[in-house]
């Protein structure tokens, strides 16, 4: 059996898939250095929270009252994030990444009010919370590399 295809309808064809060769589908943001310096700058503050209160769990320095302040602008930084992946275009991914780390941090902030009695709890805690961070950082490296890539081509 053979199937002959019409020259005009092969031309078409042939068109079409040269035409959307040169098209880049993207489904996420450019790259965006503030979004990453401040993901940074929020783990950097999480981090330290969290080594503090494991280095001092027996001691009055761990208790929620001595890192009000650090929450505070932990929350100030979050908002200002938020504020800044809500008004980038395609920026979906983010956008939930950023939800998940905020709900995810004001679940810590709550644990943390009522008290951290052992080291455990917060090894327990700093698991996720790094994955989340890691998760955050691989995503913006990724945008940051694949738009060096376009930039080079």
């Amino acid at each position: 059996m053979n199937i002959s295809i019409p020259k005009s309808l092969y031309f078409y064809l042939v068109s079409i898939l040269i035409a959307t060769s040169c098209f880049s589908v993207k489904f996420i943001n450019s790259y965006d250095e503030v979004t990453e310096k401040t993901i940074y700058a929020l783990q950097e503050d999480v981090t330290r929270i969290l080594v503090q209160v494991e280095s001092n769990i027996d001691k009055k320095e761990s208790k929620y009252e001595h890192f009000a302040l650090a929450y505070e602008n932990i929350k100030i930084k979050l908002q200002i994030l938020e504020t800044r992946v809500e008004a980038l275009d395609k920026n979906r991914i983010v956008k939930n990444e950023v939800s998940e780390l905020k709900s995810m941090l004001n679940n810590m902030e709550q644990l943390h009010k009522m008290g951290f009695k052992s080291r455990e709890e917060i090894a327990l805690l700093k698991q996720p919370v790094q994955s989340a961070f890691g998760a955050m950082i691989r995503l913006q490296l990724a945008i940051k590399k694949e738009e060096l890539k376009n930039k080079a081509l």
